[in-house]
């Protein structure tokens, strides 16, 4: 051994050379572990934003039900006709009224994919009572429309008057 710093050295070198070839792809791939676990904490704290914004629509949905229900009664999905007419049938009757007759039509699809019913309804009785129909008519949670309004009074004043009306009916 004539010269022990050289080989010290060259020890040295041989030495980093083995611990860089071993050591430096375990360091890569350290920092490239490194960098993948950032991302994903990212990617969770923007899921975690994602599922907060959801929970905060779920719970503003949950307050809206009640007017949403609103919505579904005033609109139904089916027209439901015998419910509909025994609505009518007890308001008309809560009014004093006499109901008649009754007609209707066909379901027609409107441009909107609103099916829409007609109803003709033949009613007897004062005019007070007719007007308070009208109005329980307007206050229901149902969407209906009044198409027309038809009266007839006999010339003798102890006949009870009778009205016509042309209801319409929403469904979807």
């Amino acid at each position: 051994m004539k010269n022990p710093i050289l080989f010290t050295v060259g020890i040295f070198l041989i030495a980093f050379a083995i611990l860089g070839a071993f050591v430096f792809p375990v360091f890569q791939k350290f920092r490239e572990t490194q960098a993948e676990v950032k991302i994903k904490k990212t990617d969770l704290e923007n899921n975690q934003e994602y599922l907060a914004a959801l929970n905060n629509f779920y719970s503003e949905f949950e307050e809206l039900k009640p007017q949403l229900s609103k919505i579904d009664s005033a609109l139904p999905k089916e027209p439901s006709l015998p419910n509909f007419l025994d609505f009518i049938q007890k308001t008309v009757g809560e009014n004093g009224l006499v109901l008649t007759e009754i007609s209707f039509s066909k379901t027609t699809p409107t441009k909107e994919k609103i099916k829409e019913t007609s109803l003709e309804l033949s009613i007897t009785g004062k005019y007070s009572a007719f007007r308070n129909l009208l109005l329980n008519l307007e206050k229901s949670a149902r969407l209906i429309e009044i198409a027309n309004i038809s009266f007839s009074s006999k010339e003798d004043l102890e006949e009870v008057p009778s009205f016509g009306l042309i209801i319409k009916v929403h469904s979807y």
